[in-house]
């Protein structure tokens, strides 16, 4: 920063700012996106308020709303306990991890039980192998972000993030063996989008029927 000289620190300063208060909205942004989607489809609490759109803007605004909320809520904590914020932004890295880990195992789980993907890129017969060693890379990523690297810190230090990922992993999986919001969503997707437009084409009266 000294080597720019006062002016120059300080244009730096916007430039990370800038792109700082970008970042935050286009996460924030993806965030409200997520929570609208899922409310639209009726899975998770609250759906009737949070599937709302702006009439003026045609955007998520109440979704928008809690997603700054969240954010504001985690950002709180850090005045009541220690490391609290940097936990957090590493459990969010985590996340990411384990979030496309989950979608690579369930890419695994069907295609052993004879799932064909389709589409335009296809592995063809890489696609099992290319799938197992992404999931082995994945997990060991977050093996890896999970151990402790402070022995001398106390436990709650060095387990913070274990323990958050845990708990997470854990309330969203007995939300979803209690409420069972994967049964109420109805929108095909993927390759479940061709199947049932296959289907629809094949069951339709063709001309001259």
């Amino acid at each position: 920063m000294t080597a720019f000289g006062p002016v120059g620190s300080r244009l730096v300063v916007v430039v990370v700012m800038v792109s700082f208060i970008s970042c935050i909205l286009s996460l924030q942004a993806a965030a409200s996106r997520l929570v609208f989607a899922y409310a639209r489809d009726e899975m998770v609490v609250g759906s009737a308020w949070l599937n709302k759109l702006s009439p003026r803007t045609h955007v998520p605004t109440r979704a928008l709303g809690l997603s700054g909320a969240i954010a504001c809520g985690i950002l709180l904590l850090g005045l009541f306990f220690q490391d609290a914020v940097a936990t957090i932004v590493s459990f969010a890295v985590i996340g990411i991890y384990a979030a496309f880990q989950m979608i690579v195992g369930g890419a695994l789980f069907a295609r052993l039980m004879g799932w064909k993907p389709s589409g335009q890129f296809l592995l063809g017969k890489w696609g099992l192998t290319v799938n197992i060693f992404g999931l082995i890379y994945g997990v060991a990523a977050i093996i890896n972000m999970l151990w402790p690297r402070t022995p001398a810190q106390p436990w709650y230090i060095n387990y913070a993030m274990s323990v958050t990922f845990a708990g997470v992993v854990g309330l969203g999986a007995l939300c979803m063996l209690i409420f069972r919001p994967y049964d109420r969503g109805t929108a095909p997707a993927g390759d479940a989008w061709l199947l049932g437009r296959t289907t629809t084409l094949a069951a339709s009266p063709q001309p001259g029927e």
